[in-house]
């Protein structure tokens, strides 16, 4: 039996190796005890992943209405911008802006969630100290959205805690029913009193395959050494291409068909006298 990574995710574990696990132990009555406590170990797992799931989700609706209050927050800003320029007659060089928006809006839109509430908590300082009589509904408004993001801002960052948190005891409860799953592993093997028979009851784990073997080495045939041709008195014989055999077996037939010609008989010289004589 191999034992479980807790790397691996804790819905693998419990879809692949404690199901099958538990519906082999459930087939056999004699095991109640071990299927009991692998049950508990099974139920252990799935409650830390039922609440790692919940904190996620409220993780995700948490930053949700973080962005619509930091939407409502940029219009708002906006709104306060325009009337800040009526006031000012459309003047950003003005005192009155430079008083209200000393960076610019670019820099206050674009600032990270904290940075931002800093931004607005001092547009709305400086609001109160030069045209707050002047823009009272433009204020209100830009308070209540403030206040609006900073809770969002709040319930967002406490939704990430309670997620990590979760994400923790998750890996814990990972980690302990896999050291629960060697366990019961050994008292199957106590109970049964056979290993190969305790093994059984496991379903293999992915990629603990026992290696293959080796492939045996083959002998490799070692080359030949090339014939060298027969010496001879006027040194070595090379074959000629005209003494060389036929490659082609017509060319064979052919050749073996075709008749050699006859050797020119010699003339003696005496026969040569008698003949001029006569």
């Amino acid at each position: 039996m191999q034992s479980l990574n807790p790397k691996v995710s804790a819905l693998t574990i419990l879809n692949r190796y404690s199901a099958y696990l538990l519906a082999q132990l459930r087939a056999n009555p004699l095991l109640q005890s071990v299927t009991e406590a692998a049950q508990r170990n099974s139920d252990a797992l799935s409650s830390a992943l039922q609440a790692f799931w919940t904190a996620e989700k409220e993780k995700m609706a948490a930053a949700s209405a973080r962005a619509t209050a930091e939407y409502r927050l940029d219009a708002a800003i906006r709104t306060v911008r325009t009337a800040v320029l009526v006031v000012a007659l459309n003047d950003a060089r003005s005192q009155v802006y430079q008083a209200v928006f000393p960076d610019g809006m670019a820099r206050v839109i674009r600032s990270n969630p904290q940075d931002k509430l800093s931004l607005a908590r001092r547009i709305l300082q400086s609001l109160a100290e030069f045209v707050a009589p002047a823009l009272p509904t433009e204020t209100a408004n830009l308070q209540a959205a403030v206040i609006a993001f900073e809770s969002a801002v709040a319930a967002c960052d406490a939704a990430q805690k309670a997620e990590d948190a979760a994400a923790g005891a998750l890996q814990t409860s990972k980690v302990s029913y896999c050291n629960r799953y060697g366990e019961i592993f050994h008292q199957l093997v106590v109970t049964l009193g056979e290993r190969r028979q305790a093994e059984m009851y496991f379903r293999q784990v992915r990629g603990s395959a026992p290696p293959a073997p080796s492939p045996t080495p083959q002998a490799v045939p070692s080359p030949q050494p090339a014939i060298a041709p027969e010496p001879t008195a006027a040194g070595t014989k090379e074959p000629t291409p005209s003494s060389a055999a036929p490659t082609s077996p017509n060319l064979a037939i052919v050749a073996a068909r075709e008749p050699e010609p006859a050797a020119h008989a010699e003339v003696s010289p005496v026969r040569e006298v008698t003949a001029a004589a006569a």
